[in-house]
């Protein structure tokens, strides 16, 4: 079965998205960051760590489906 290049595409960028949101908060000494902020972080990480599973998860499923036509 096909990979969805759009799925993946736009998994990615939400990672890349988080990345970027995280470099900036981490630029920030701990000590000086707000409660908001440390949540930020800690839902960037979230989200980052669902896009690359969701394309993981994505590609393997790909890759073990089996096509009526093989069979």
């Amino acid at each position: 079965m096909p990979v969805y290049s759009e799925l993946v595409t736009r998994r990615v960028d939400e990672a890349r998205s988080c990345i970027m949101e995280l470099k900036r908060l981490t630029s920030i000494p701990f000590k000086e960051l707000s409660i908001d902020q440390v949540y930020s972080m800690r839902y960037n990480i979230i989200v980052l760590v669902e896009s690359l599973v969701s394309v993981a998860v994505h590609i393997w499923l790909r890759s073990i489906i089996i096509s009526p036509a093989t069979m």
